[in-house]
């Protein structure tokens, strides 16, 4: 009886790669046949991602400051604006571009630090619906992939009116449509060019530029805004011209449509985005503990005792719960810097997907 030689090192070298490289084909397989199922469900729109309150009736949105409309009721020029800054090749690119990553990377490499990412609209609208904002190898390949699955199941007017209704342009504030009632007080279809430009600026930098706080820095990005539309031919040389010289009157911020309840909102918000920051689609239910009744009258007291001292330095939070469980059934603070919130560290909250 002839005995076997034993297996040689590159042999099993060879053997690990096949496992691996198999491994990772089932994993890849299995990643992208879960969002050809998500990205073929926004053929039929976008989803909300609603809180519950114990009860089990809504509460409210975790962004309430957004309005969805459709692609008609949003100005041409605002729709070209958005093109023209911020992917100029949209209507001929599959998702990817090449030419503009090949542009990154020879500008990352000659600059000094500033990085320039290249994405298209596509794969920002893949990250504003899917992902997170971390800056790693994995999370681009997986907007690069998202966004050649939304190519392939959506048109290009889809993906324009989802990215022109869900993109986050500052204050809270998510969409077009949405900004152009808090800065304009007016629809998205009857802005002027020059507020059409102010908007569409804001997309790169949000909250460094937002007009509440930058107006000047927003304006001045809005000017290059204009003259990359007239570049593109969307517009004439004397329309930048004329819109170049109108300074947009902007309003006053808004606060939320719904102020009761506005800590304890913003800390669900947040425990919610903290556990479930990415890779997840934006329609999920999300039941809480929190008892509406037991709210209001935590912050009925808590405004009681305020107006009783009468003092601007008093500081006042109390939390809610039941003497069987953990689980937070109310939460209040008023003039309370961070140390102070009270916190649970068990979880009292579930979430799942609609």
């Amino acid at each position: 009886m002839k005995l076997r030689a034993p297996r040689r090192w590159w042999e099993w070298i060879g053997a690990s790669v096949v496992a691996i490289a198999v491994a990772g084909s089932a994993i890849s397989g299995w990643w992208m046949a879960r969002y050809v199922r998500v990205v073929h469900r926004l053929t039929r729109g976008v989803g909300d991602t609603v809180f519950y309150a114990a009860d089990g009736r809504p509460w409210f949105r975790l962004d309430e400051q957004r309005h969805d409309v459709p692609l008609f009721e949003i100005a041409a020029d605002l729709q070209h604006a958005v093109v023209a800054v911020e992917d100029r090749r949209f209507y001929l690119h599959p998702g990817i571009d090449p030419i503009g990553v090949a542009r990154a990377i020879v500008r990352n490499s000659l600059s000094d630090g500033r990085s320039e990412g290249g994405s298209t609209l596509t794969q920002q609208l893949a990250r504003t619906l899917f992902l997170s904002n971390t800056k790693t190898l994995a999370r681009k390949a997986k907007e690069a992939s998202i966004a050649v699955l939304l190519e392939v199941q959506l048109s290009k007017d889809q993906i324009l009116e989802l990215y022109l209704t869900r993109i986050y342009l500052s204050a809270g504030v998510y969409g077009v449509d949405a900004m152009a009632a808090h800065l304009f007080r007016k629809p998205a279809k009857a802005l002027t060019l020059a507020e059409v430009a102010l908007i569409a600026g804001l997309i790169k930098a949000p909250s460094t530029l937002s007009p509440w706080s930058n107006y000047e820095g927003a304006l001045r990005r809005s000017h290059l805004v204009l003259g990359l539309m007239r570049e593109q031919g969307y517009i004439t040389a004397a329309q930048e011209q004329a819109a170049r010289v109108e300074r947009p009157r902007i309003q006053r911020c808004r606060s939320p449509q719904d102020p009761t309840a506005g800590w304890a909102k913003g800390w669900l918000r947040q425990q919610f985005r903290n556990q479930f920051s990415g890779d997840h689609p934006p329609d999920w239910q999300v039941q809480t503990s929190f008892n509406r009744a037991a709210q209001d009258a935590a912050e009925q007291a808590i405004a009681r005792g305020l107006r009783r001292y009468a003092r601007d330095d008093v500081q006042a939070a109390r939390t809610a719960h039941t003497a069987r469980s953990t689980a937070r059934h109310a939460a209040v603070a008023s003039q309370a810097p961070p140390s102070s919130r009270s916190s649970t560290r068990r979880r009292s909250h579930t979430a799942s997907r609609l």
